[in-house]
């Protein structure tokens, strides 16, 4: 599927990683349009190959210096760690975000997956 050339919205894939406890792994994500500047962030990841989770992000995103400055919250659930907030900036090709809970925070990094 072709990406418009100037916007976030579709696929990513990267990594994740905890800067708490030094956890880290796979990371996929499919970004909507909701707005003209909202959008929804679908992640999935992988920790140790053999544990994953999904969960949304609504992202509120200003355009600037042909980049997406992006902020958001989702809470996941007390057992996940509860209210986790976003912050980080996209261009059509690179994805950063950092992240922080109450007991835990990290950064996420996505590209744009190769096509097969």
């Amino acid at each position: 599927m072709p990406q418009p050339p100037a916007d976030i919205q579709g696929p990513w894939e990267g990594t994740w990683s905890s800067q708490t406890n030094g956890h880290h792994g796979r990371l996929r994500c499919l970004v909507s349009r909701q707005t003209d500047s909202e959008y929804l962030a679908r992640f999935h990841a992988n920790y140790r190959r053999i544990l994953s989770f999904s969960y949304a992000v609504p992202l509120t995103a200003t355009q600037a210096n042909g980049a997406f400055v992006f902020r958001g919250e989702a809470d996941l659930g007390r057992l996940a760690g509860g209210v986790y907030h976003y912050d980080g900036q996209a261009t059509p090709t690179n994805f950063f975000s950092r992240y922080q809970a109450k007991a835990d925070g990290g950064t996420f990094q996505m590209r744009r997956p190769l096509l097969k």
